[in-house]
């Protein structure tokens, strides 16, 4: 599972704390993180729904091309300064592209605005 690790750092969980939430040891989930061993159908299911993403994101380890359109719109459309009034055009716009998008695919956008936040309050 190529994008398990980042899935999870993004969320902000350690591996102790996904494998209590599973049931499964640490040792188990880290093996997973490192493609020594593949989850079971069930957890693979309980996998995507802790951390609100599809199991396809989490075997493929590349995210759906329309998240990566958005995320790529976004990242073209966002300046670093903008007026008020130009943010919000910026902000309609996502959330109108949002809305084209399938549950899955909001799933890891979200999961990847998680790995931002995340990323960002760590400290340099």
């Amino acid at each position: 599972m190529k994008n398990l690790k980042k899935i999870r750092e993004a969320s902000g969980y350690t591996q102790a704390q996904v494998a209590r939430e599973l049931n499964i040891s640490r040792q188990t989930y880290n093996n997973y993180e490192l493609g020594r061993r593949q989850a079971d159908y069930e957890t693979l299911l309980r996998l995507s729904e802790f951390f609100h993403t599809s199991v396809d994101t989490l075997l493929r380890g590349e995210l759906p091309d329309a998240a990566e359109n958005l995320l790529d719109d976004i990242k073209k459309d966002l300046p670093r300064t903008a007026p008020q009034s130009e943010r919000d055009r910026i902000v309609q716009s996502i959330v109108t592209k949002l809305q084209k998008l399938s549950d899955d695919d909001i799933d890891d956008v979200f999961t990847i605005f998680g790995y931002l936040d995340f990323r960002r309050s760590r400290p340099e």
